[in-house]
């Protein structure tokens, strides 16, 4: 036998013991705790992360809800060259007040 291919095959065969003994250095996962697994399993479960999102989706439906109860007050203004004074409009849809065309 050559001494190149002599050598290939004794790489070939102390190639594999090396990597063998190198997997079982390994070190295996510790198992986890009962608490450590529920938290584990709350922040990686897909319906449990949508449950608690649809929770706050409610929760800012009802502050807006809310907010429909609170007085309004819409209000535009208008300028241009052409006109003698500015157009001012102030509506109060709460109370039913409108004013327009206030001078100033």
């Amino acid at each position: 036998m050559k001494p190149l291919n002599m050598l290939f095959v004794l790489l070939g065969l102390f190639v594999p013991l090396t990597a063998w003994g190198e997997t079982a250095r390994i070190d295996l996962p510790q198992p986890l705790s009962k608490e450590a697994a529920v938290e584990y399993a709350l922040a990686h479960n897909r319906a449990y992360r949508a449950a608690f999102e649809d929770v706050s989706v409610a929760g800012e439906k009802v502050s807006q809800a809310q907010a429909d109860f609170f007085p309004k007050l819409d209000g535009s203004y208008a300028f241009t060259r052409l006109s003698d004074q500015p157009f001012v409009s102030l509506t109060v849809p709460s109370m039913n007040l409108s004013f327009q065309k206030i001078p100033f």
